[in-house]
């Protein structure tokens, strides 16, 4: 990488609004249109639940068509990540949105027509969360082609930002239009992917994808798996987010307790003051790697905890929602330098599939941080879930010292670390598209 290249990632916020400005226009294509997906996403999050209770009545029919649905994206994590190598890209995305629109429409038409009637939402609900699990690997493998090593920390730190944006303002959105009209956020949400789905076609650049392969079809959909198992890094990475992702579930709906289910107002409040640390800390992430990554992860893994602790040892609404805010404040800081890693270490034509495998191992446990912090509420008290997931987040920080993770790190500072700037020239230095490889399927 070039010395002006890495004196980019030192810029941080300024360096992300030139990066919008700037950039490619199949980034910003990109960029654009996934955050009018999520945000549609988000709206509907909130009210296919409340659809369900209102013309059912009941809790377990809400909670079984979202289970079903988490359950069908978890299980095409694997296949869908085979595909996204093996396939063109741009295509498959497409596809993924146009399946999801499609989904969506059928939603909003049985609302429209006055009844919801579990055997055909069920599998509309399947329809939408197949089509994520099959978008998300894509779009994850893609990125190294619309930005180039230099501005990669940056735009991850985008997209985290994005996340957090639309977190702060689906929800409030989707309530406002359901209580307006049942099924207004369902065809705003076919809208965004529709939108998505023109902003994927009408971009230029090869996304990769398109590798031909004689394995059969089972044994391709487990390599990504296999690759992930062979490589002590990548590892050691699904074992840490998966515990990570558990206990962050586990403490935002700690937060809902807190506070009290009877305080609507509140929550919200709570759960938007948190959103608005996330926005804070991605913006800030890719600025702080003029830091060595080194130390910036393991103070932000050490804090993590003390935090959780904080909130254990005082377990009233302002120490949670500090002690939350905190947390998601520091969470970009950590995940930044880490997903930058996954793109140097694997190939372009393995990204897919391992991007797969992480989606699924990563994301395995993370409904039950929920459930495990309701139950320690309810059966002792929320003290005791924060300190049993103060004890997890302690987990996550032993896993972070450990070997494998730490030679990544210094390998990140060795490749990013910012250089003494030079002094400006006209050139127009052709970017790379592709990143350092680790080299052959289990190198560590």
């Amino acid at each position: 990488m070039s010395r002006r290249a890495k004196a980019s990632q030192a810029d941080g916020r300024p360096r992300m609004r030139l990066l919008l400005r700037h950039a490619s226009r199949d980034f910003r294509l990109m960029w654009g249109g996934q955050a009018l997906s999520l945000f549609g996403s988000q709206l509907t999050g909130l009210a296919l639940p409340l659809a369900v209770l209102r013309f059912h009545g009941s809790a377990v029919d809400a909670g079984l068509v979202i289970a079903i649905r988490y359950l069908v994206t978890t299980a095409a994590r694997l296949p869908a990540g085979a595909v996204a190598d093996h396939l063109d890209r741009r295509r498959l995305m497409v596809a993924a949105d146009t399946v999801r629109a499609l989904a969506m429409l059928g939603i909003s038409g049985l609302l429209l027509a006055g009844s919801l009637p579990m055997p055909v939402l069920i599998p509309l609900a399947a329809a939408e969360g197949a089509g994520t699990a099959f978008f998300s690997p894509a779009q994850a493998a893609a990125l190294r082609h619309l930005v180039g090593p230099g501005d990669l920390t940056v735009a991850l730190g985008l997209n985290q930002a994005r996340g957090y944006t639309v977190t702060l303002v689906g929800p409030l959105f989707g309530g406002l239009l359901f209580a307006f009209a049942p099924w207004l956020p369902f065809v705003l949400d076919a809208a965004t992917y529709v939108v998505s789905c023109l902003c994927v076609a009408a971009i230029r650049g090869a996304l990769g994808g398109g590798t031909a392969s004689q394995d059969p079809a089972m044994r391709e959909a487990i390599s990504g798996l296999r690759y992930v198992l062979r490589n002590r890094f990548l590892l050691t990475l699904t074992a840490w987010a998966a515990l990570l992702n558990f206990a962050t579930a586990g403490i935002g709906f700690g937060l809902v307790l807190v506070v009290g289910p009877g305080h609507g107002v509140g929550v919200g409040a709570a759960y938007s003051a948190v959103a608005c640390a996330g926005i804070v800390g991605a913006m800030l992430a890719p600025g702080m790697l003029r830091l060595p990554a080194k130390a910036i992860i393991i103070g932000a893994s050490v804090l993590t905890p003390l935090l959780c602790a904080a909130v254990a040892a005082d377990p009233v609404p302002a120490v949670a929602i500090a002690g939350l805010s905190g947390i998601t404040l520091l969470a970009p800081m950590i995940a930044v330098p880490f997903d930058s890693r996954v793109y140097a270490v694997v190939p372009d034509e393995w990204t897919g599939r391992v991007q797969g495998a992480l989606f699924l191992v990563g994301g395995s446990i993370y409904p039950f941080g929920g459930v495990a912090m309701g139950a320690l509420a309810q059966h002792g008290s929320p003290r005791l879930g924060y300190a049993v997931l103060t004890a997890v987040l302690a987990a996550v920080l032993a896993l972070t010292v450990t070997p494998a993770f730490l030679q990544q790190l210094t390998e990140f500072d060795a490749a990013y670390r910012p250089a003494e700037p030079e002094p400006p020239h006209d050139d127009h230095e052709p970017r790379s598209v592709q990143p350092e490889s680790a080299g052959p399927l289990g190198a560590h």
